[in-house]
């Protein structure tokens, strides 16, 4: 997509949503106009939802929102809407779906597993280290019929948080965004932390 602002062009990335309807995020310092037009490389009439932000981490929470309405848009099995909410980690870390991966991320406008993890639990007072190795040490082993939303789970390389029925909501791998999705390794294990 293209927008004209002014006499300034940019490109802009922009995310196709089913039902044609398209959400593009620009920085509020670049609005200096109304003069504002597109030009999708699709044929088919679209809808632009253009969301302007005045700094970074609006700019984030933006994008985190439209990732969002793709997700739901595209019938993602993990409803966030018919979802229980309950530990007060989970519902923080449920906060930050959308956010996309990047090795070494440890937030709000990216993460990677464990600064995921590390950022979210930081938030309740809980400080690890940003590493997943050195967080499968950092509370108790417990049997997965004891697990809470909120608790750990850990398998080699890799960590997030438990969200119920053998899902986990992390940071996942790069091209990926926090969300919600099924354990794809048997060998995970629950970690309870203290606080």
């Amino acid at each position: 997509m293209y927008l004209k602002l002014g006499t300034l062009t940019l490109a802009v990335l922009v995310s196709f949503i089913p039902g044609n309807m398209a959400n593009a995020v620009v920085p509020g310092s670049l609005l200096n106009s109304d003069s504002i037009w597109w030009n999708p490389s699709a044929r088919t009439a679209m809808t632009v939802q253009i969301s302007v932000a005045s700094d970074k981490a609006e700019m984030a929470e933006i994008e985190r929102n439209s990732y969002r309405i793709v997700r739901k848009a595209g019938k993602h099995s993990y409803d966030l809407d018919t979802m229980v909410w309950g530990d007060d980690v989970f519902n923080t870390a449920l906060n930050y779906i959308g956010t996309p991966y990047s090795y070494s991320g440890v937030g709000p406008e990216y993460f990677d597993c464990s600064g995921f993890t590390r950022f979210v639990l930081a938030k309740h007072g809980i400080h690890l280290e940003h590493s997943a190795s050195d967080q499968l040490y950092s509370g108790e082993t417990i049997p997965e019929s004891k697990a809470r939303l909120g608790d750990l789970v850990w398998m080699p390389g890799h960590v997030g948080f438990w969200a119920g029925d053998g899902l986990i909501l992390d940071s996942q791998k790069p091209g990926t965004r926090v969300d919600i999705r099924k354990i794809w390794n048997s060998r995970y294990k629950i970690i309870r932390l203290d606080g």
